[in-house]
């Protein structure tokens, strides 16, 4: 995975976000959504590496971007719950890393950005119309 263009890809759909929001500063809220567990030291490292590119991009927990993590603890059975709870909290977008997390967030949401990052088969699994034209509101990496 192509982890710059994936933060390229994020950080440009907070761009969208904060343009639109221009007139008024506010904090931009990113829901991440994963079937995994924030204990599980390869997922949580994943999550570390997220948000420590996202601040050298100029996005700063805290300060103009709170991240919104949402860990199903291995059951993924919770990821559509969960995708729900951050499409009412209004996330400027959703990461979801892998399909299980897609799938729930597609279900969730037709207008929040979703932002794919390991998704095996997006077109087969119904995630993007094509790689020229994805349609919809999913982009990202496969």
């Amino acid at each position: 995975m192509d982890r710059r263009r994936f933060l390229q890809v994020t950080a440009g759909g907070l761009a969208a976000a904060r343009a639109a929001d221009a007139q008024e500063p506010r904090l931009h809220r990113i829901g991440f959504l994963h079937p995994s567990s924030a204990s599980s030291p390869v997922d949580s490292g994943y999550a570390k590496v997220f948000q420590q590119e996202l601040s050298a991009l100029g996005y700063t927990d805290g300060q103009n971007l709170a991240i919104e993590y949402r860990w199903a603890e291995g059951d993924p059975g919770r990821l559509a719950a969960m995708a729900a709870d951050l499409v009412r909290r209004d996330v400027a977008l959703i990461v979801a890393p892998n399909n299980p997390a897609i799938a729930a967030a597609k279900q969730a949401t037709s207008t929040t950005p979703i932002v794919m990052a390991i998704a095996v088969d997006p077109i087969g699994q119904g995630f993007i119309g094509s790689f020229a034209r994805p349609g919809g509101n999913i982009t990202g990496l496969t």
